[in-house]
C-alpha cells in the first residue's frame, strides 16, 4: 500500500475536528437556553449509562480491527472477513445486552423510560459503525466528508426543529439520527475494499481473545469517563450533572485538536512496530508530544484566562458554575494528550497490554473511590477533581511503563519552552484583561494579541514546530 502523508492525513482529519468543535460552539449556547438545564442533564446522564452498554457491545473491535488493517491494508480477502466476523460479532452482544438495558430502562431509572428508547438507536449504530476498516486503510478523506455533511445537516436540523423545552425528545433523535445516519453512509464505496466471502469462511469466535486486550482499558476508561456523570445523577442533580457535561463538553472540544492526530498516527506506529522500525516510531512519537505541547499548553492557559468571561455569554449566567469546573479541567488537554499518543498507541502492539490494563484499571478505581468521596461534599466540582487526579495517575504511569523508550526528563526538556511562554502569554492576557473593558470584541482582541505574542515569542526562539509550519505554507504557495 502506498502509504499518505502523515501531515495531510492530520490536515485532513484537524478540519473535520475543527468543524466537529465548531457545531457545539453554534448549538450549545441555542440548547442551552431552548432547553432547561434538568433536560440537559438528563441527556448527559442516560448517554453516560448508554454508553457503558456502547462499549460492551463494540469490546474493543474498532481498535483492534483498525490494527489489523493497518498491519495487511492490501489484503482484501483478509480484510472482508475480519470487517463481517466484527460487524456479526458486535451484532451477537447487541441481543445479549439489550435484556439489561431494557430492564435499568423501565424498573431502576422509569422516569427517563422514552430518553432511554432512543437510545437503543444509538446501541444499534455503533453495531453498524465501520469507521475504523477506513482508519485502517488510512482512507480518512471518506469518513471526513461524510461526517461533514451529516454534521452540517444535523445542525440545521436543531435550529429548525428544537424551539422550547417540549423538543426535547427531538433534540435527542436528531443527535442520535445523525449519529445512525453516519454510519450507514460509510457503506457506500465499500465495494472497493471488499471481495464475495462464503459464509462458511467466517470465523467469528477467533476475535474474541484478541479483542478484550483491547476492551478492558477501553472499558476501565469509559467507566471513569461515564460514572462520574452517573453517581452525580445519583448522589446529586441533573444541573449538577449539566454544569459537569458542559464544562467537560467545552474542555474536550479543545481536545478533539490533539486526539486528530492521534487516529492519524495509530496505523502508521502499528505499521513501524509490525517491520520493527522502531527508530521511525521513535521519531514520530517525539514529534507527537512536541506538536501536543505546541498546541495543548497555550490552549490551557487561554481557556483558564477566558472562562470567567465566556460562559456567561456561550451558556448563559445559569451556567456560571461552570466556570470553576472548565478550569479545573482545562489541565486534561495536556494530560490527557499525552497518554492517547503513548498509551494503548504503542503499550499494546510492543506487548505490554497486561500493564496498560492494570493503569487503566487502577485510575478507573482511584477516579471512582475520588467520586464517592468528593461529590457528596463538592458535587460537580468533586467530580472534575477526582478526573484530573484519575488522568495524572495513567499518565505519570505509562510513562514510567515506557521509560525506555521515553523518558520524561527528555521530554519535559524539549517542550519545557510551550510552558514558559505559555504562562508569559497568560499574564499578558491578564493585563490587557485589566486595561480593556470586557466585552466580545474586545475579549476577542485580547486573545488575538495573546496567541501572537506566543507564536512571536516561538519565532523569535526559532521553534522547529513554528519554522515547519512557514515551511509547509511557503511550499504551499
Amino acid at each position: 500500500m502506498k502509504q499518505k502523508s502523515i501531515r495531510n492525513s492530520y490536515i485532513l482529519n484537524m478540519l473535520y475536528q475543527i468543524l466537529a468543535m465548531i457545531v457545539p460552539f453554534i448549538t450549545m449556547p441555542y440548547i442551552a437556553r431552548v432547553l432547561k438545564v434538568e433536560q440537559i442533564g438528563i441527556y448527559n446522564y442516560v448517554f453516560s449509562v448508554a454508553n457503558i452498554f456502547i462499549n460492551f457491545i463494540v469490546n474493543g473491535t474498532g481498535q483492534y480491527g483498525l490494527r489489523e488493517i493497518a498491519y495487511n491494508p492490501d489484503k482484501k480477502n483478509k480484510n472482508t472477513k475480519l470487517l463481517i466476523e466484527l460487524t456479526l460479532q458486535k451484532l451477537i452482544f447487541f441481543f445479549i445486552l439489550i435484556t439489561p438495558y431494557m430492564i435499568i430502562s423501565f424498573y431502576y431509572d422509569y422516569k427517563y423510560r422514552y430518553v432511554y428508547m432512543i437510545y437503543v438507536v444509538l446501541l444499534f449504530s455503533y453495531v453498524i459503525d465501520i469507521s475504523w476498516f477506513y482508519q485502517g486503510q488510512e482512507e480518512f478523506r471518506k469518513i471526513v466528508i461524510r461526517n461533514i455533511i451529516i454534521k452540517l445537516l444535523s445542525v440545521i436540523c436543531i435550529f429548525l426543529f428544537v424551539k422550547s423545552p417540549k423538543d426535547f425528545y427531538k433534540y435527542v433523535i436528531l443527535i442520535i439520527g445523525s449519529i445512525l445516519i453516519g454510519n450507514i453512509s460509510l457503506y457506500l464505496g465499500i465495494s472497493t475494499y471488499i471481495v464475495k466471502i462464503k459464509m462458511n469462511e467466517i470465523k467469528i469466535k477467533k476475535h474474541i481473545k484478541p479483542c478484550m486486550i483491547f476492551f478492558i482499558p477501553i472499558l476501565a476508561s469509559s467507566a471513569y469517563a461515564y460514572l462520574d456523570k452517573i453517581l452525580l445523577g445519583i448522589f446529586s442533580t441533573e444541573i449538577e450533572v449539566a454544569y459537569y457535561s458542559q464544562a467537560e463538553k467545552i474542555v474536550k472540544m479543545m481536545l478533539t485538536i490533539i486526539t486528530a492526530l492521534e487516529v492519524v498516527l495509530l496505523p502508521r506506529i502499528s505499521y513501524c512496530i509490525k517491520n520493527k522500525e522502531y527508530k521511525i516510531m521513535l521519531m514520530y512519537l517525539h514529534k507527537a508530544l512536541q506538536f501536543i505541547f505546541f498546541i495543548g499548553a497555550p490552549l490551557i492557559a487561554g481557556i483558564v484566562f477566558i472562562s470567567p468571561y465566556f460562559v456567561p455569554l456561550f451558556l448563559g449566567v445559569t451556567y456560571n458554575k461552570c466556570i470553576l469546573n472548565i478550569k479545573i479541567l482545562s489541565i486534561l488537554i495536556l494530560i490527557m494528550g499525552i497518554a492517547s499518543i503513548i498509551g494503548a498507541t504503542i503499550m499494546i502492539p510492543i506487548g505490554k497490554q497486561k500493564k496498560y490494563n492494570m493503569i487503566i484499571i487502577g485510575g478507573s478505581i482511584l477516579n471512582c473511590i475520588l467520586n464517592l468521596i468528593f461529590i457528596p461534599y463538592f458535587k460537580s466540582y468533586g467530580a472534575s477533581i477526582a478526573t484530573v487526579c484519575a488522568e495524572i495517575f495513567i499518565t505519570i504511569n505509562i510513562l514510567i511503563c515506557l521509560k525506555e523508550y521515553l523518558k520524561i526528563s527528555i521530554i519535559l526538556k524539549e517542550n519545557y519552552q510551550y510552558l514558559i511562554i505559555s504562562i508569559f502569554m497568560y499574564l499578558i492576557l491578564k493585563a490587557l484583561s485589566g486595561i480593556f473593558y470586557i466585552n466580545i470584541e474586545s475579549l476577542f482582541l485580547i486573545v488575538i494579541i495573546g496567541g501572537t505574542s506566543y507564536f512571536g515569542l516561538l519565532l523569535l526562539i526559532r521553534d522547529s514546530v513554528i519554522l515547519d509550519i512557514l515551511k509547509f505554507i511557503k511550499n504551499k504557495i
